[in-house]
């Protein structure tokens, strides 16, 4: 068998499919569509109320505007230093 995740005739080892399935299911991730989306964010997020979640999505999005902001000032700086 050797070192490979396969048998002679191509089969995934036994022991791999163990771990696998053991600490890589999708138990690890939330609880997950067939299409791999979390659901459980999704029902988290359906909790709040339409105006908690405008609110929540308007602080992420001027969180990204600040960081893409400062980011390329930073950027320039680091550039101008190396000149």
């Amino acid at each position: 068998m050797g070192d490979t995740p396969e048998t002679e005739n191509g089969d995934m080892d036994p022991r791999l499919a163990e771990y696998l399935r053991d600490h890589c299911g999708p138990h690890h991730y939330g609880e997950q569509n067939a299409d791999g989306i979390d659901l459980s964010l999704i029902r988290e997020n359906l909790k709040r109320t339409p105006e908690q979640r405008l609110r929540r999505g308007e602080m992420g999005r001027r969180s990204l505007l600040w960081i893409r902001q400062n980011a390329r000032r930073i950027d320039g700086q680091s550039t101008q230093n190396n000149r």
